[in-house]
């Protein structure tokens, strides 16, 4: 169906897929403002990151950058195999993603704990506030897009969908790949 299609004369998994597109739009407008407000402060001070901070991480940050960018060509080309019926494509694909998406939150975890064990904390001021707070976020997201991905998984591996029956797949591709990319800004904002 084209563009100019009532709503209500869409199926259910097109309007399932507009409503996930709204919400996307919503969290990329919320990650926005939490980004527009780490600019806010960073212009506050003379001196960004305060004194006394611990470098952060940059060797796992590109690794973890590295992975993640990695997972959303893999979960980009899982629905190209299901556009095209290649079902164990899928099925291969949507499981190096979620593998790949639990190896970026493994080292993001290395990565806090070695900046709490350095003295940067929630708690301590500003900059560790709003450091933990973008990262939190997107980890957050993270989490609930391989949540999807499990359940894209459970069904793929019982062959539940076609080429004529995947928007559970492109659903959890879109929001992967929001969650891929809006990575790079907060990974640039954080980490350069």
């Amino acid at each position: 169906m084209d563009n100019q299609t009532p709503v209500e004369e869409r199926s259910e998994d097109e309007r399932a897929v507009l409503a996930l597109w709204i919400f996307t739009a919503c969290e990329a407008m919320f990650i926005l403002a939490l980004v527009v407000f780490f600019l806010f402060l960073r212009t506050k001070v003379d001196v960004w990151p305060p004194a006394g901070q611990p470098d952060m991480p940059m060797g796992s940050a590109l690794l973890s950058t590295g992975i993640l960018l990695l997972s959303g060509v893999t979960m980009f080309f899982s629905l190209k195999n299901i556009k095209r019926n290649n079902k164990l494509g899928l099925l291969k694909l949507v499981s190096l993603s979620f593998v790949l998406g639990i190896l970026f939150l493994m080292v993001q975890a290395l990565q806090w704990a070695q900046l709490v064990q350095h003295g940067l904390e929630v708690k301590a001021n500003i900059y560790g506030g709003i450091y933990y707070c973008l990262i939190a976020v997107h980890a957050i997201h993270v989490v609930i897009a391989l949540w999807g991905m499990y359940k894209v998984w459970s069904k793929a591996k019982t062959a539940q969908y076609s080429e004529s029956s995947y928007a559970g797949v492109k659903m959890c591709c879109i929001f992967w790949l929001f969650v891929v990319l809006v990575w790079p800004p907060i990974f640039w904002l954080v980490y350069v």
